[in-house]
């Protein structure tokens, strides 16, 4: 349960930074 919560909390973090990239190369 604890690699579960592990995976899926770097799993949001790399979708936050990927969605700032693309806001950046939106601009």
């Amino acid at each position: 349960m604890q690699f579960f919560n592990f995976s899926r909390q770097v799993f949001s973090t790399n979708h936050y930074q990927n969605l700032k990239i693309y806001e950046l190369k939106l601009d």
